[in-house]
């Protein structure tokens, strides 16, 4: 093997590791989804909806009533942290993550 071979399959094994190392690190990025449901300090229960194009509110699920506007998102089955905090300007903790299907 020469030298630019050598090189040439060091940079295919470097991108390689550079996919798998984004690839996990889009995993570990916590995201939030339509259909995931929050409870508040005082257990009362909300749902994260959709409600118009890439538009999404946190619903009561007691009563019906939205927290604020609706927000617009990137993507509706991927909402970040940043865009959440926009949503619900209170501390809501998920207990029902709708993408896996399970309780967290």
């Amino acid at each position: 093997m020469d030298k630019k071979q050598k090189l040439e399959k060091t940079v295919k094994d470097l991108q390689k590791a550079l996919d798998k190392a984004q690839a996990d690190l889009a995993e570990a990025e916590v995201t939030y989804s339509i259909g995931d449901r929050f409870k508040n300090g005082r257990g009362e229960k909300n749902l994260l909806c959709h409600v118009g194009h890439l538009k999404v509110c946190m619903v009561h699920l007691d009563d019906g009533e939205w927290h604020n506007n609706p927000v617009e998102v990137s993507f509706t089955m991927r909402i970040t942290e940043q865009e959440l905090s926009q949503i619900c300007c209170c501390n809501l903790a998920r207990y029902w993550d709708n993408r896996k299907k399970v309780n967290v």
